[in-house]
């Protein structure tokens, strides 16, 4: 349905009956409501404006950091390759010294791997001892008042009390 903007308006008032000292008066309110829309439009632009500067620095400085990382890790690399190779020239170097004086290599000492000789296990010598049967029974619980309700029955039943526990 189509509706003819000559006949409503906003408040639902015709045109024609409005005088023209009301439409100046709408005219000023829909141009002042304009402008502060304007100025809602620019003050987020400028917000925008504002953001975008800050993606931008901080892809740099990402860029920058990323650029970073990759020459510290080549050196990482490059000191752990010196670092084996220096290694290896000292290992070398004690054993020419070893020789040289007449010693005896010095032997790497491999720790025991167990903590301490309390901690070692020892083969048993003898098989484990049995235990005795008479402990192999489960735990007796006291019987308690409320069990010994349950167990007695009412007069009113007819089974007696020579049915012991139900």
């Amino acid at each position: 349905m189509v509706e003819d903007s000559s006949t409503t308006t906003d408040d639902h008032l015709r045109l024609e009956s409005l005088s023209a000292a009301t439409l100046r008066t709408l005219l000023a309110q829909e141009r002042a409501r304009r402008q502060e829309l304007e100025q809602e439009v620019a003050r987020l632009r400028a917000g925008l404006a504002r953001q975008t500067e800050v993606i931008i620095r901080l892809e740099r400085e990402n860029a920058q950091l990323r650029r970073e990382m990759a020459d510290l890790r080549l050196v990482v690399a490059a000191l752990t390759e010196q670092n084996t190779l220096l290694r290896q020239q000292v290992a070398a170097l004690q054993q020419e010294n070893d020789r040289l004086r007449g010693t005896a290599p010095q032997v790497e000492h491999h720790p025991d791997p167990w903590l301490s000789g309390v901690t070692k296990k020892a083969a048993r010598s003898a098989p484990r001892k049995k235990w005795d049967p008479r402990h192999n029974t489960g735990r007796h619980r006291m019987v308690t008042a409320w069990r010994r309700a349950q167990a007695v029955e009412p007069p009113w039943s007819g089974a007696g009390s020579s049915s012991g526990c139900r």
